[in-house]
């Protein structure tokens, strides 16, 4: 599974061949960090050492990789209540 689009208050298109994608063009600054808790700090997931998760989830985190986030180190400093 490939994730093509995702709904930021209208519906968003990205280019799945893209080596690299910019998350800012798609995610407004004010929105990241509610972007960046649902995307990857609200997933099962993981990339490495292999891909375990659900297809739904494993496509997120993919698109994550391609925006150049280190979804991890990211999941990892957020304080958990």
């Amino acid at each position: 599974m490939t994730l093509s689009s995702f709904w930021n208050q209208s519906i968003n298109n990205f280019d799945n061949y893209a080596d690299k994608l910019d998350v800012n063009d798609f995610v407004d600054q004010s929105s990241y960090d509610v972007f960046m808790q649902t995307m990857a700090c609200n997933c099962t997931a993981f990339l490495k050492p292999v891909e375990s998760g659900s297809k739904t989830e494993i496509a997120i985190l993919k698109f994550l990789d391609k925006c150049g986030i280190d979804f991890e180190a990211y999941k990892s400093s957020i304080e958990v209540l």
